[in-house]
């Protein structure tokens, strides 16, 4: 069941539809497929990432490798 929600996430991710994502990664974590330190990353990753950021973190937990991506959102103003 785990992998087959990383894959409808992938889906959601392929077709640019974050609502649709979110949504998923919400209800997956709300009956325990994914750890909740897991998919608050995944939902920061589909919220303000780009599409290779959301991409690899998907698949960072599909190799079994949880929390390995680390995603940490920067302030336009920080990168200059």
């Amino acid at each position: 069941m785990y992998d087959l929600i990383l894959q409808k996430l992938r889906a959601c991710l392929a077709q640019e539809d974050r609502e649709a994502a979110l949504e998923l990664v919400r209800s997956a974590s709300a009956a325990g497929v994914i750890q909740p330190r897991d998919a608050v990353e995944l939902m920061l990753a589909v919220r303000y990432g780009t599409l290779e950021l959301m991409i690899a973190a998907v698949d960072a937990l599909r190799s079994g490798v949880p929390g390995s991506y680390r995603y940490i959102p920067t302030a336009d103003y920080a990168a200059a």
